[in-house]
């Protein structure tokens, strides 16, 4: 089976910001890590994106979200997560296959572009070649939606913390650049938009990376 992502994108509400960076910093994170077959868990926080916060968990493959490992952490969620959960805001929840992987690394800024479908990686090499000849290029994944319905967490006990139904994205793509500032980062949202690809208005966005955990 091909590697995987979760990721997360979502909103907090402004009483339970220092909560929500207590849970991620002293728990959530290793919690997560602690499921076999999670293998690194990111934090992003937005410089100019649809969502305030972002977290990405690099899975060995998608069947681990349908782990009875997992599935008990979502149906026994921690004292300090039923108190967290009810403050967050449009969650959206995309379970994510990966469909093409160019370049390495890991970036202190990262570009998420959302596509309402898969977009065949061969109609877009054109613009692909243009981020990869960029000095500050590092990492390039174009992931799509599993079609496994047995992922879906609508009915956990974590989920229905939340209090709304969660969102998720068809298609997303990650770029992955070498660098802490946006000064030197081409617009790549705007880039795609001109070279045809059919985004998803006011989702994605630019991310700054501020924690991560192997």
């Amino acid at each position: 089976m091909k590697p995987a992502c979760l990721l997360i994108c979502n909103d907090i509400a402004d009483q339970a910001q220092a909560l929500f960076e207590h849970w991620y910093q002293t728990e959530h994170l290793a919690e997560r890590l602690s499921v076999p077959g999670f293998n690194s868990a990111r934090r992003y926080a937005a410089v100019r994106a649809g969502h305030a916060w972002a977290a990405l968990y690099e899975l060995d493959n998608i069947a681990v979200l349908g782990s009875a490992a997992y599935r008990t952490r979502l149906e026994n969620p921690s004292e300090l997560t039923r108190t967290v959960m009810p403050h967050f805001r449009r969650m959206v929840r995309s379970c994510l296959v990966l469909q093409a992987d160019t370049g390495q690394g890991t970036g202190g800024m990262m570009d998420m572009l959302v596509l309402p479908e898969p977009v065949d990686t061969a109609k877009a090499q054109e613009l692909i070649q243009r981020w990869l000849s960029h000095t500050l290029f590092l990492r390039l994944r174009q992931l799509h939606q599993a079609q496994d319905a047995a992922l879906s967490v609508k009915a956990t006990a974590e989920a229905q913390l939340r209090g709304a139904a969660d969102q998720a994205w068809p298609a997303v793509w990650l770029l992955e650049w070498a660098a802490d500032s946006v000064d030197e980062l081409p617009d790549t949202q705007a880039q795609a938009l001109a070279h045809g690809l059919p985004l998803l208005p006011a989702q994605g966005g630019r991310y700054r990376l501020c924690q991560e955990m192997k």
